[in-house]
């Protein structure tokens, strides 16, 4: 871990979402590569991010923007399922007079 960003499993929990026991748990099964120096549990950001499925911080960047995509693509087909909406209703009023 020489040269690298460390984390405490606290952090990394805070940063992940994954329980500081699920860490605890998946160093002593060899999942996530960590070392104990007195009570704390230390882990590498690099260790951390290949647990995660998170190789680099341009891939998690990458994962960012195209999650923006997505939302401002889904924010779209809403405008558009609206509009289409009120066209069925004011053809709808238009077909009843």
């Amino acid at each position: 871990m020489a040269n690298q960003e460390v984390l405490e499993l606290i952090q990394a929990s805070q940063e992940s979402g994954v329980t500081v026991e699920q860490l605890r748990k998946d160093i002593a099964r060899g999942l996530l590569r960590g070392k104990k120096i007195g009570r704390k549990f230390l882990v590498s950001r690099k260790d951390l991010n290949s647990y995660l499925g998170l190789e680099n911080k341009d891939e998690v960047l990458e994962l960012q923007l195209e999650n923006e995509k997505l939302r401002n693509k889904l924010k779209g087909y809403e405008i558009q399922f609206q509009a289409f909406k009120g066209l069925l209703k004011t053809l709808t009023n238009v077909a009843d007079i």
